[in-house]
């Protein structure tokens, strides 16, 4: 009895929280995936992909969402 009720009430397994980060685009490949420098990282991480709406330039300061692994820009930050 006791098995059954720890499977009922076991705890959820850990789900990575989505975070918003900041970032500026250095290149746009091709394909459309951008690479951008994290959070004030000076080394860049390309392939990274933003939502159909968003129209990203080198230079551009960029909101990302992610959740650890992926990362997915949201929108550009007006100067």
């Amino acid at each position: 009895m006791h098995d059954i009720a720890s499977a009922i009430i076991a705890p959820a397994v850990a789900v990575p929280a989505l975070r918003l980060r900041w970032g500026v685009v250095t290149a746009v490949a091709g394909d459309g995936t951008l690479s951008i420098e994290i959070g004030g990282s000076s080394t860049a991480v390309s392939g990274i992909v933003a939502i159909d709406q968003v129209a990203a330039v080198a230079a551009d300061t960029v909101v990302l969402i992610t959740d650890g692994v992926d990362m997915i820009v949201i929108g550009t930050v007006g100067a």
